[in-house]
């Protein structure tokens, strides 16, 4: 599963540090995991005051789209990168089979 993630710096309070750390541990789950987890709850309370932001500012929106877009389009080149890269990869492994069986026949001939 191929995402592209953004590195951020968090300050927690020591109480809520300790307690992610539980958490992580009775889950079984990363602590960016429930990072994630928790900035999604947050957008999804506020998702009606983002709305009519970016309803009342057709500039942000697009720019907010704009970016969302850019992303969207790197991961799918991402994505093509790596199937091109495995691809090229089967090549070479094609082509040495291919001189490996060669030389085996080449071997089979001064027998």
């Amino acid at each position: 599963m191929a995402r592209n993630k953004v590195s951020t710096t968090i300050y927690l309070e020591r109480h809520q540090a300790a307690a992610m750390k539980l958490l992580k541990l009775a889950l079984r789950r990363t602590e960016a995991s429930l990072h994630r987890e928790g900035v999604n709850a947050v957008i999804e309370r506020h998702r009606e005051k983002l709305e009519s932001f970016l309803e009342s500012n057709p500039r942000t929106r697009d720019k907010l789209f704009d970016l969302i877009d850019a992303e969207q389009e790197k991961a799918s080149l991402a994505g093509h990168a790596a199937m091109q890269r495995a691809l090229e990869e089967q090549q070479v492994w094609d082509k040495i089979a291919d001189l490996q069986r060669v030389a085996g026949d080449l071997g089979d001939d001064d027998e």
